[in-house]
């Protein structure tokens, strides 16, 4: 029980760092907004489909500053402002039919008015981080 509070003692001051990234997001999501066309839609979409063929979209493509900052935190050391994610729910099956819900997404960097392709991500990319402690 004191291993917890301990850890808890150590992360929580690190919580208040979260939020300025997220909030970089927002502004990125902003400035990309009239930046997101049919076609990046579409080829964001063709490029999971290859990539993970198995995985059924679900939903509409959206700006997500969450994913964002979860992929700005998986990639990257610092937050990178022009970072934006486009992501939409996923489904597939398990191997005993069981549903998965999930989402994938297209990270894209803003760089002079329009969206640079960056990198595919699957579903593992927005799972929570695990800490275990012993």
């Amino acid at each position: 029980m004191r291993r917890l509070f301990f850890v808890v003692g150590l992360l929580l001051p690190l919580v208040g760092c979260i939020t300025p990234g997220l909030q970089i997001k927002n502004q990125a999501v902003e400035a990309a907004q009239s930046l997101v066309t049919p076609a990046i839609t579409k080829d964001c979409s063709d490029k999971i489909a290859r990539e993970f063929p198995n995985v059924k979209v679900a939903g509409p493509y959206v700006l997500s500053p969450g994913a964002a900052a979860r992929v700005n935190d998986r990639y990257f050391t610092w937050v990178k402002e022009n970072l934006v994610a486009l992501a939409a729910p996923t489904t597939n099956t398990g191997l005993f039919g069981q549903e998965h819900k999930g989402l994938v997404a297209c990270s894209y960097l803003i760089e002079d008015g329009r969206l640079v392709f960056y990198k595919v991500h699957d579903t593992g990319t927005f799972l929570p981080i695990t800490i275990m402690v012993r």
